[in-house]
């Protein structure tokens, strides 16, 4: 999204007029019954609500990337529940003379499930929701310009450490240095570049915070250009904060019933 788009008060997709606490909350009610209910059923269901909210949102392309970073951790849940779950009594399928039982393979698919409905819901917010749009809204509220800077620093400093990275390692190829032809190589070639790396990344940082200071960020008496307004954040902020209470409220309550 453009600075012009990030500046006006209605947008064009409905999760861009979603405001970024309302994301945030919705993290954190999926968080909090994702720990809270060991539920096989109430997994599947938040899984897939996320599915559907991905969908509406048209992220599904980029969150099936987050998803591939998880996908080792969800195999290793597999095998290691479905060969030593406690609970194991019944063998459901036996591979290469392992045997994999039905208890443990549910409880890695609520695992799983837990897991992925946390990844959706985050790449909602991360996908449509931009840095500066971010900074903009916690200025608005009345956060500090300090701490947003630090959050700004923050949220920038990865992503230039992977484009930088990227650009010195099309430079190597170019000049037939490290080809890197299988994994081993490719690891081999960081090494020699983290301090470069590093240094240029933190000087990147420096200059940045030269420029904000050139252009009066840290002025208390500067304006912001333009005020970002959202579909019914008030209204959102209520009921899922009311989610919330309603999931820990519910929690105590069927703990309660199981000691009276």
């Amino acid at each position: 999204m453009s600075n012009a788009e990030s500046s006006v008060g209605i947008r064009s997709s409905w999760a861009q007029n979603v405001d970024p606490v309302t994301k945030l909350l919705l993290i954190a009610c999926v968080l909090l019954g994702s720990l809270l209910y060991k539920s096989l059923s109430y997994s599947l269901i938040v899984l897939g609500l996320s599915v559907m909210l991905v969908v509406a949102a048209r992220i599904g392309r980029k969150a099936l990337k987050l998803i591939a970073f998880s996908l080792l951790l969800i195999a290793t849940i597999v095998v290691i529940q479905g060969l030593l779950y406690p609970l194991n009594q019944t063998v459901a399928v036996t591979i290469f003379g392992l045997h994999f039982y039905r208890e443990g393979l549910l409880y890695a698919l609520m695992l799983s499930s837990r897991l992925l409905s946390i990844i959706f819901v985050t790449s909602f917010f991360i996908f449509t929701t931009t840095i500066g749009e971010n900074t903009h809204y916690l200025e608005q509220i009345g956060v500090p310009y300090h701490t947003v800077y630090v959050l700004i620093s923050v949220c920038y400093i990865l992503p230039q450490i992977n484009q930088n990275m990227h650009h010195i390692q099309v430079a190597q190829r170019a000049r037939g240095v490290n080809p890197q032809s299988n994994v081993a190589q490719r690891v081999r070639a960081i090494v020699p570049i983290l301090v470069p790396l590093i240094t240029k990344t933190l000087m990147q940082s420096v200059e940045r915070s030269t420029a904000l200071q050139l252009r009066g960020f840290n002025n208390p008496h500067r304006k912001l250009t333009g005020e970002l307004t959202y579909y019914q954040a008030e209204n959102a902020h209520r009921g899922l904060i009311l989610l919330a209470v309603l999931i820990i409220g519910w929690k105590i309550w069927t703990i309660i019933s199981k000691l009276i």
